[in-house]
């Protein structure tokens, strides 16, 4: 490129000299008439185009050429290529007796450039080059040109491009772009010092789907070329400026040293907003106004060594920002890479980009973090920690105040928080959370609360509900089966341990709620799930079993129990002769504690205590093949004086119940022999009704 630009100077020169030279010869041998006819016929047989010009006029030592006119192929009747209302070159005659160029002028004034991207795919100015110029030179004959900079004493007082037009057309997708009202100008050009330039230009654009129009840019600066030696070349930027609408860009910066640039930049981006993106986006969105975008960037590179540094890359938003710095190794086949950023988020910033949409949530607190990002295999390394300071918001009508704690990033596959404290609803918590994922995906979770409530819980949206998860029939059955196997989690390991002293909702509500698990290769079939679970609670409610536990593998496992309780009690009902709702449960404490292995819960403990009725389950539950192996006991009262034994088999969707007549007998007539002469079948069958009857305030209706 360097050496492009070199020769491309080296002919600008030598044609200057040229045209300078001859301009005189052609005033006195051709005159303006028959000049145009030789021009006319060369352009017609050569490129089957026209040409014409108005007049051209010689002075001592400068030409001017008005109302010029190029066709596209095939003449006039096509239309234009190019025209332009006055071209004008004018070059001082004394310092070239001394090898000085000194250009008075340069100018082009009403210039209109069409181009137009044919349906075939070719342009409308192909058959302009010839065939020759598409061939790429012998590198050798690239080598002969000199790497030194070019001598040479060239200055022009002004150098213009006015009022001209670039229109271009794409017929293949009917796409129109045009940048018009262009005005360029270089002052006091020297190909050794430093000169001054200006630019104005307005665009429309036209893609069928998206007209923009104008938009205008603008810029003033000043340049160095420094006769081609660009390890001294430079730029300043002093204006650079882009508007459309309220859409507004203003910048400024500089190059220098373009062999080893640096180069710095620095101004403000606004009114990015809902309306301006909708010009871009057919879809709806949220009215949304971001503030003034404040951009800051130092960056160098090194060509030579295929090296650059980003040493200063800095955004900001209101009182947020987000500052980086990077560096990048080019050298080798793979990227080398590294990257710091400091984040600093206030969240009223976030709100007031969207105060309509976000009103409701009430955001405020500041999220600040320090990351840094490597080149790495087999993917990048992150390192880091983000901060949550007095963090709010509004979650679900409850307010979220006072959220303080740290995340700390060891890399994307190793992170945690420190104990993370809050206030939700008026009620303390605190939480922690470690996530990992080396050889398998763990995690570890606790959290603690005085009291959480949420009201109307709709299971049926947050999580799969009961109708969503039941069986289809029997024709659907295999089908069914089948789409569920299609569902995958990876294998995880999961502690976790949750207190939580009052639980309401309008599904649950409980006191001295716990839960703790250590489970290793959890997934959503748990055939591979070992491990321990426990849980317990104490005067609380389950109003609607069935959404509970369709909403995780979790409370599947700790819940499936005391559904098979309902539907024993359910099937046997008949005993008592009465009738057994069995949509809620009441109870004064349930704990349960199971053991997992090869896709089996042992149910080591799980009891459920109420003042009316105490259910104990034993057994097991194959989460592979759905099959159950239980026996519940259901006693009246919380003590469980005389308790009805029933055995649970078939599956967790299909139970089958059975009364064990012997252990129901021998727990009715506490075993002894004295006691069960004096006892008949038909006191052993009022006393079940006892007991069934009395857990039908248990099991109950709402």
């Amino acid at each position: 490129m360097k050496k492009l630009i070199k020769i491309l100077a080296a002919l600008a020169a030598i044609f200057v000299v040229l045209v300078a030279g001859a301009l005189i010869t052609l005033k006195i041998m051709f005159p303006f008439s028959k000049l145009k006819t030789m021009a006319q016929e060369y352009v017609a047989q050569n490129y089957n185009r026209e040409i014409d010009f108005k007049d051209v006029s010689f002075n001592l030592i400068g030409v001017t050429v008005e109302d010029f006119k190029f066709s596209e192929e095939g003449g006039f009747k096509e239309g234009d290529f190019v025209s332009a209302e006055t071209a004008v070159v004018k070059v001082e005659f004394a310092p070239l007796l001394k090898k000085q160029i000194k250009i008075k002028t340069i100018g082009f004034d009403g210039v209109k450039i069409n181009v137009v991207k044919l349906k075939d795919g070719k342009f409308n100015f192909d058959s302009l080059i010839p065939a020759s110029a598409e061939e790429v030179s012998p590198e050798p004959q690239e080598e002969e040109i000199s790497s030194a900079p070019l001598a040479m004493d060239l200055t022009a007082k002004d150098i213009y491009i006015k009022n001209s037009d670039v229109i271009y057309k794409d017929l293949q997708n009917g796409t129109e772009f045009s940048v018009k009202d262009v005005n360029f100008s270089i002052k006091d050009f020297d190909y050794n010092n430093p000169f001054s330039f200006m630019l104005s230009l307005s665009t429309t654009i036209d893609t069928g789907d998206i007209k923009l129009s104008p938009v205008t840019v603008s810029s003033e600066g000043t340049a160095n070329i420094a006769g081609m030696d660009l390890s001294k070349a430079s730029a300043e930027v002093k204006t650079f400026a882009v508007a459309y609408k309220h859409f507004k860009v203003d910048m400024a910066g500089g190059v220098e040293n373009f062999e080893q640039p640096k180069a710095s930049l620095k101004g403000t981006i606004k009114g990015v907003d809902s309306k301006l993106v909708a010009e871009f986006v057919s879809a709806e969105m949220p009215a949304f106004s971001l503030p003034v975008i404040n951009i800051e960037a130092e960056a160098a590179a090194d060509l030579n060594a295929s090296k650059a540094e980003v040493s200063k890359f800095n955004v900001g938003l209101g009182k947020s920002y987000v500052n980086t710095s990077a560096s990048a190794d080019f050298s080798k086949p793979e990227l080398s890479f590294s990257a710091a950023t400091k984040i600093n988020v206030n969240l009223s910033d976030v709100s007031d980009i969207a105060k309509d949409m976000l009103a409701e949530f009430k955001l405020k607190g500041l999220i600040t973090g320090n990351i840094k990002t490597a080149s790495a295999s087999p993917a990048p390394s992150v390192k880091g920690s983000i901060v949550f300071k007095d963090l709010g918001a509004s979650v679900m009508g409850k307010i979220l105040s006072a959220l303080n704690g740290t995340v700390t990033i060891n890399s994307i596959n190793d992170v945690k928080t420190n104990v993370i404290t809050g206030v939700f609803d008026n009620s303390d918590f605190k939480t922690s959370l470690a996530y990992s994922n080396k050889n398998k995906m763990a995690v570890d979770f606790m959290f603690n609360m005085d009291k959480f409530t949420l009201d109307d819980i709709d299971f049926n949206k947050l999580m799969a509900s009961s109708e969503e998860e039941k069986p289809q029939a029997s024709a659907d059955k295999a089908e069914a089966q089948t789409s569920s196997s299609d569902l995958k989690m990876d294998p995880m390991d999961i502690k976790a341990d949750v207190i939580i002293k009052r639980v309401e909702n309008n599904v649950f509500s409980t006191d001295n709620l716990t839960f703790k698990a250590n489970i290793k290769n959890l997934d959503l079939t748990m055939a591979k799930a070992s491990g321990t679970m426990s849980f317990s609670a104490s005067d609380g409610e389950i109003r609607d079993l069935d959404k509970i536990i369709n909403s995780s593998v979790f409370l599947k496992v700790i819940f499936t129990t005391v559904k098979i309780a309902q539907k024993a009690l359910k099937a046997t009902q008949v005993i008592s002769g009465g009738s057994i709702n069995t949509d809620s449960v009441s109870y004064k404490s349930i704990v349960g504690d199971y053991t997992l292995g090869g896709g089996v819960a042992k149910i080591n403990k799980s009891d459920l205590n109420s003042d009316l009725a105490t259910i104990t389950t034993t057994g097991t539950v194959n989460f592979v093949t759905e099959k159950l192996d239980m026996k519940i006991k259901v006693g009246l009262g919380k003590n469980a004086s005389g308790s009805a034994a029933i055995k649970v088999g078939g599956t967790v969707n299909d139970p089958s119940f059975k009364l064990d007549v012997a252990s129901t007998v021998s727990s009715l007539l506490g075993g002894g022999k004295d006691s069960a002469a004096s006892q008949t079948v038909q006191d052993v069958k009022n006393t079940v009704k006892d007991i069934t009857g009395g857990i039908k305030n248990l099991f109950k209706k709402k």
